[in-house]
């Protein structure tokens, strides 16, 4: 759930608790990754603080950044993040290591896509 109002970030928001997951999406400019963190305080202010030291706003935003929001974690934000570290792992693979079988189930997998 991506928010269309800045009122409806700011209540769900007010609902985290120490334990919670948020969803944040970091970078820029066709670049970007999703990243989930625990929230470990919140403070009186309102502002919750992070398990990797970022500091969540009151109305979502990151402290110090004008940029990125807090989103709820869904399936679609897991499986973003799924697909990006197997893109990348996909992506170093050294094929000169494979064994012929593997190299011939990776031919197959790639002779699928093609249908």
């Amino acid at each position: 759930m991506l928010f269309n109002r800045q009122r409806e970030r700011e209540e769900w928001v007010g609902t985290l608790k120490v334990g919670d997951k948020v969803a944040i999406r970091s970078g820029r400019y066709g670049y970007s990754a999703w990243r989930i963190h625990e929230v470990v305080k919140v403070t009186p202010s309102g502002r919750k603080n992070l398990n990797n030291g970022t500091i969540l706003n009151p109305d979502g935003s990151l402290r110090g950044d004008k940029y990125n929001y807090a989103h709820p974690v869904t399936n679609e934000i897991r499986r973003a993040i799924w697909r990006k570290r197997a893109e990348g792992t996909v992506s170093r693979m050294n094929i000169r290591t494979l064994s012929d079988s593997q190299l011939k189930r990776i031919e197959e997998i790639l002779e699928e896509g093609k249908e």
